[in-house]
């Protein structure tokens, strides 16, 4: 920014509102067009990492449209102290002469970047649900080295997890015919297929959330991708019971079973108990019985209750015919229209508590045991659970099964999307009672085998390697002020909440060595006439999916850059990084943007004539003018 640039007519067009914001549009389609990498972030402080030394030694430059559309976001997103924070940095690599100034966006003390804020992307609210290989986890209970769902449908190991303070916007994600939102920052990715005709074969990209268009009707708007899940086949497997409870193992009639420990010749609380089978095979019976339970079952500290109307007996004679091949003793009692059947046996108990939970809003499948089962078994679960506690199906809906437990109606959230199913979660607020109720609805429609008849029709759409599903509306909270999080994961940098896909890798720079080098041998020349060091190119990044990026990739991504920067008005030969030219640094862009004509000539006079008190004068005295501009913007409004 030199003293002849200074004249803003000479630099800037009339750019209206409606036309920059038609260019940052273009320019966010552009952004999800480029790969995304990984390595950057997660190297700084690894042995043999790079330590940060681009953000510490680079000062990147940008064209003016992608000034803008940064600056919008802070203004929306940022605390007052960030903004002045950030503006004090450029007016002071402005008035230093050194070659090396660093990223005015770069942390030092917090070693992140403050305009992707990453390491890693912090944009989740600490009670989002993830899908993990262990059922799903609120995403502030996710530890480094659970394995959680990813885009391609496999479970990848979480390398880290972080989390930061958030003051600002949030956007809250919801699916067609959901009530369970998934609130996100607003620069945080959702993998999602734009359309206006779902007849055509999706393609899928990473939006912004803060650009995400709901679908109604015929007009164009985002689906929400889930992954399809191979099929894990695995048989029947043996249960441990002394993996779940505790007690004395006995061999009676050469089995081994267990049974609550004794104190003396008494048992354990001196009441009736009853021996388990130390292993039970986890057969299509025993899955019924989970699902079974999940629904009707309760119990005590001694005791297993089945409850069913009485015309559902053939359930209940079900699961007694499995704890006959068990010798596990019970008996039924009618009540009213109601049949139990009761298993007096608190080793029984304490097995069906701790596998499957025992009071109707804490129930949930053991993490262990959710772990254990193929797709296939806990479908059957799912199954079971509907008979249970599902309201009749209709033409429309298949499955409408409800429950008081939120983590139960999630995990069967999972377990239909692993069978590439796509299931609603609604949820209702009761007034009078303590819980809320949920509802998983799966329409016929969702079904893979479902075949339309005349005059039906699906909002879900498929292809090789996903479900699609409209977003149905978006909800803002401008004055969220909380905890956020992030995971970074293994291979994949992406994960699976209730609403859909996410991604938290933001773009950082691959070069095409045919492009690098020469600019490498000139810099070298310039670095070291001026004593300062300068390296090659960071070879620990790389694009998530492995592909290369070649010059005639950066050539095309900048020929499209170019033309979005054009359409605001400048002309082609200022858009070059020569003096007066728009690709300037950010600071640059922003003081320019920030500054009358006259200031800006008193800051280039100081930088050319000042000493290093003079300087830092400056620093404080044009930083303050600014900060009290900004809080009189920000009083006004409230006003």
């Amino acid at each position: 920014m030199k003293q002849k640039e200074n004249t803003k007519e000479n630099i800037m067009p009339k750019i209206s509102g409606k036309k920059l914001k038609k260019a940052t549009k273009k320019l966010n389609v552009l952004y999800d067009k480029i790969p995304d990498t990984k390595g950057c972030m997660e190297n700084i402080d690894k042995e043999g990492g790079c330590e940060a030394w681009c953000c510490l030694f680079q000062n990147p430059s940008v064209l003016y449209v992608e000034f803008r559309n940064s600056w919008s976001y802070i203004l929306k997103s940022w605390e007052l102290d960030q903004i002045v924070l950030l503006i004090r940095r450029s007016i002071e690599n402005y008035l230093s002469h050194n070659l090396v100034k660093g990223c005015i966006f770069f942390d030092k003390e917090g070693r992140l970047c403050e305009q992707h804020q990453t390491r890693p992307y912090n944009c989740l609210l600490p009670d989002t649900w993830v899908m993990t290989v262990d059922g799903p986890k609120y995403i502030k209970n996710i530890m480094a080295g659970d394995f959680v769902l990813s885009h391609d449908g496999k479970y990848h190991r979480v390398l880290t997890t972080a989390s930061r303070m958030h003051n600002g916007y949030i956007y809250g994600i919801k699916p067609q015919g959901s009530h369970v939102l998934t609130w996100s920052t607003a620069n945080h990715k959702w993998m999602t297929s734009r359309q206006k005709d779902k007849r055509k074969i999706p393609k899928t990209s990473w939006r912004f959330a803060n650009n995400l268009i709901p679908k109604s009707g015929k007009s164009e708007g985002d689906y929400l991708a889930f992954p399809k899940v191979e099929k894990n086949i695995k048989d029947d497997f043996i249960l441990k019971v002394s993996d779940y409870v505790s007690g004395k193992v006995v061999n009676l009639n050469g089995i081994d079973r267990i049974e609550p420990h004794t104190s003396g010749s008494k048992t354990f609380v001196g009441r009736q108990v009853r021996s388990v089978p130390i292993n039970i095979e986890v057969d299509d019976e025993f899955l019924f019985m989970i699902g079974i339970y999940l629904a009707e079952g309760y119990s005590s500290s001694q005791s297993t209750s089945f409850c069913m109307n009485i015309n559902e007996k053939a359930y209940l004679d079900r699961i007694a015919t499995l704890l006959d091949r068990y010798d596990i003793p019970y008996h039924f009692k009618s009540k009213r229209n109601n049949l139990v059947l009761r298993v007096d046996s608190s080793i029984y108990s304490r097995l069906m508590k701790n596998l499957c939970g025992f009071l109707a809003e804490n129930k949930r499948l053991h993490r262990d045991f959710f772990k254990s089962c193929s797709q296939e078994q806990l479908y059957k679960i799912f199954i079971a659970w509907s008979i249970g506690d599902g309201r009749k199906e209709n033409k429309t809906v298949k499955y409408d099964v409800a429950t008081i437990s939120e983590e139960l109606a999630i995990q069967m959230q999972q377990i239909l999307l692993i069978n590439n199913i796509y299931p609603r979660i609604k949820s209702v607020i009761n007034k009078n009672r303590p819980h809320n109720s949920y509802y998983v609805v799966v329409n016929r429609s969702s079904l893979p085998d479902w075949h339309p008849e005349e005059g039906q029709g699906s909002k879900i759409m498929y292809d090789d390697h996903n479900i699609y599903t409209p977003l149905n509306d978006i909800e803002f909270n401008s004055n969220y002020n909380g905890p956020v999080y992030d995971l970074q994961i293994e291979d994949a940098e992406s994960f699976v909440t209730t609403s859909g896909i996410v991604h938290n890798c933001r773009i950082y720079g691959i070069t095409p060595e045919e492009e690098f080098q020469p600019r490498y041998e000139r810099l070298k020349v310039l670095y070291e006439k001026k004593g300062e060091e300068l390296r090659d190119q960071c070879d620990l990044v790389s694009t998530i999916d492995g592909k290369n990026v070649t010059k005639k990739h950066i050539d095309k991504w900048w020929d499209e850059l170019v033309d979005i920067e054009a359409s605001l008005g400048f002309k082609k030969e200022e858009i070059n990084d020569s003096d007066g030219g728009t690709y300037r640094t950010f600071h640059d862009h922003l003081l320019i943007h920030l500054f009358p004509e006259d200031t800006l000539a008193s800051l280039t006079f100081v930088k050319t004539n000042g000493s290093p008190m003079e300087k830092l004068e400056a620093v404080v005295n044009f930083t303050k003018i600014l900060k009290k501009r900004f809080e009189h913007a920000e009083q006004s409004k409230n006003n």
